[in-house]
């Protein structure tokens, strides 16, 4: 008798619902069919408008069936109905999660295994990692769309809430934003930030199921918004002033090493436009690092000082390459604020740079040659060469990327592409192309379970048929810091018209 009250509701549900279980299985399955096709196609315009509206839609049609189904035995009020049948409040909601656990995860856990073997991978290694990514989508959106359906009286009640919801998430955003722009580093508060979701919305619902005390169970849901916000906070304010990249110890022995590149800038003629941010860019070089390392530039940081004591800091700026064993060029942006520019560009400045680097050791080097569609690379995933793109390598791995960097090197005077000058390419270097490895052995959040990346070669190297591709595994060894000084510093002399993009993959030889 107790399990057949529960499977009368639940048979109840689906009859009554069957329009909106059909429309989230459609949409789950045109995600899985638009997510498979970016495996194979290159997305341009049009396809990422079709991206986006698949992806808004997915997550749509499951706050759609979670409100219809809960409203269907609305718990705001004093006139349910569902109470004189009667139900026990108990059942009622273990009919809910069936129906969430039914209709949302089961199909997701199915659509997961389909991708892996569409992806060329066997399912059945990655059960548990499956089980896993439908447990962090109980916990966010599942659990949360239960929550709001149990507090509202309708769906219109419903869809202003998550919309209130989703105005929460734009400003917390925003507040992370501001914080970091502040140097309060908001850094990684999700663990505490998740379960904080959990207690509030299990209490919610609970109150809701058990008591109907609807303005108790807002209350805990309004609490545990505040809750969120106080960690971020909090969090932040614990990180303040401590070092990101400290400098190596008194005594400790470093290989690395960067100054000044004293290469000849052109600044541009005309002059910033005052209400927009006038940017810079420091010419650096970087050496030292042992034969069989590389090194990742995790940032670089300006700080400029006048005579009268003004002081401005760039805070840390990112650099997407990877510097090699030899010497190294590049050039890092900056930006400030015209007002500040205007008050440096003719003080005498003192400027201190900082490049922070994370040291890894090469290992296991392998050859794979590139074939003709996919071909199997160990230790990395099935991959594919970009069609009509001949310089990026597409690859795809099951659950999690690669435990550690990989580093992709293509020699050209190897290369088995036509109509290529192999001489420059020659002189140019061998152009590499990296992806970062994993930080955990379990899948992030998400609801494909293909983990997908790309190595882009921005030189001239390509990759057709039969181009040997030379694998490596570098191991992280440590995190070092150089710092040095500049005299003084005429910052109108580095000025740049726009953001000069250092976004580049590959270490080659010095170009000017």
């Amino acid at each position: 008798m107790k399990m057949s009250q529960i499977f009368h509701i639940f048979r109840k549900d689906v009859r009554h619902h069957w329009i909106e279980i059909l429309v989230c299985q459609a949409a789950l399955v045109a995600f899985c069919w638009n997510e498979v096709r970016g495996w194979r196609e290159r997305i341009d315009f049009r396809l990422d408008i079709l991206s986006t509206v698949v992806g808004v839609l997915l997550p749509f049609t499951w706050g759609f069936l979670v409100f219809r189904a809960v409203h269907s035995e609305t718990l705001v009020g004093d006139r349910q109905f569902w109470i004189t049948r009667p139900y026990e409040w108990k059942k009622l909601l273990a009919e809910k999660i069936l129906i969430v656990l039914v209709f949302l995860n089961l199909p997701l856990l199915i659509a997961g295994a389909a991708l892996l073997i569409k992806a060329g991978f066997s399912p059945w290694p990655h059960v548990l990692g499956l089980l896993w990514m439908q447990l962090l989508l109980i916990q966010l959106p599942f659990l949360p769309l239960m929550a709001l359906a149990a507090v509202t009286r309708n769906l219109a009640q419903g869809l202003l809430a998550l919309l209130a919801v989703v105005l929460y998430m734009i400003g917390m955003a925003a507040l992370d934003g501001a914080l970091t722009y502040l140097g309060f580093p908001s850094g990684d508060a999700d663990v505490l930030q998740g379960l904080a979701i959990v207690i509030v919305c299990v209490v919610a619902i609970g109150l809701q199921y058990a008591q109907r005390q609807t303005g108790r169970s807002r209350a805990w849901l309004a609490a545990g918004a505040v809750a969120a916000v106080l960690v971020m906070l909090g969090n932040a304010y614990y990180l303040h002033g401590k070092d990101k990249y400290p400098l190596p110890a008194i005594g400790q022995l470093t290989s690395f090493h960067a100054d000044l590149d004293p290469v000849h800038l052109s600044a541009p003629k005309e002059p910033p436009e005052k209400d927009e941010d006038v940017n810079f860019a420091i010419p650096l070089r970087a050496w030292g690092l042992t034969p069989d390392s590389l090194g990742r530039v995790r940032g670089v940081r300006i700080t400029l000082k006048t005579p009268d004591g003004f002081r401005w800091d760039s805070d840390w700026q990112g650099y997407y390459s990877l510097l090699s064993p030899k010497e190294n060029h590049w050039r890092q942006d900056f930006s400030m604020k015209y007002k500040i520019y205007e008050r440096l560009k003719s003080a005498p400045v003192k400027a201190r740079v900082s490049v922070a680097v994370e040291v890894f050791r090469e290992h296991d080097l392998e050859v794979i040659t590139a074939g003709n569609g996919e071909f199997d690379v160990p230790g990395v995933g099935r991959c594919r060469v970009r069609d009509k793109d001949a310089s990026t390598l597409r690859c795809h791995s099951p659950l999690v990327k690669p435990p550690t960097m990989v580093v992709v090197r293509v020699d050209p005077a190897a290369s088995t592409c036509t109509g290529q000058d192999k001489d420059q390419q020659t002189r140019e270097g061998v152009p590499y192309a990296w992806e970062d490895g994993s930080n955990s052995n379990l899948p992030d959040y998400g609801i494909s379970p293909v983990e997908s990346f790309q190595f882009y070669f921005f030189s001239a190297a390509r990759i057709c048929p039969g181009t040997p591709l030379s694998f490596s595994f570098p191991k992280f060894t440590e995190n070092t810091r150089a710092d040095f000084d500049i005299a003084t510093l005429n910052l109108d002399e580095y000025r740049t018209s726009s953001a000069y993009g250092s976004f580049v993959i590959g270490v080659g030889p010095r170009r000017r």
